[in-house]
């Protein structure tokens, strides 16, 4: 039970500071966890990539100075925003290998 609460804890400190980050000026707090919003930003197809997925090894091609993430890459989590995430931190860290000087 304690363990479910610090769990608990902790997920409201990471909403609350993405609240704060993310939120538009205009959107007061509280409109920020209801759901009278959030549900209608999904209401297209294209919201859910159909397969077949992207696979990895073609989302980067350096030699073409091209690449590609999203949650429509191979993953995990496809069609998801963790998937897109992690995607674009994978494109990021192949372009940071890439680059002759040091990124900070």
């Amino acid at each position: 039970e304690e363990a479910r609460e610090q769990a608990q804890e902790l997920l409201d400190q990471i909403i609350a500071a993405a609240e704060r980050r993310l939120s538009p000026r205009w959107l007061a707090p509280e409109h920020m966890r209801a759901a009278t919003w959030g549900p209608h930003l999904h209401r297209w197809g294209s919201a859910f990539p159909a397969a077949p997925l992207l696979p990895v090894a073609d989302s980067f091609v350096p030699s073409a100075r091209v690449a590609f993430c999203g949650d429509y890459v191979e993953s995990a989590h496809p069609g998801s925003v963790e998937g897109a995430v992690l995607s674009g931190l994978a494109t990021a860290r192949a372009l940071i290998a890439l680059s002759p000087r040091p990124m900070l």
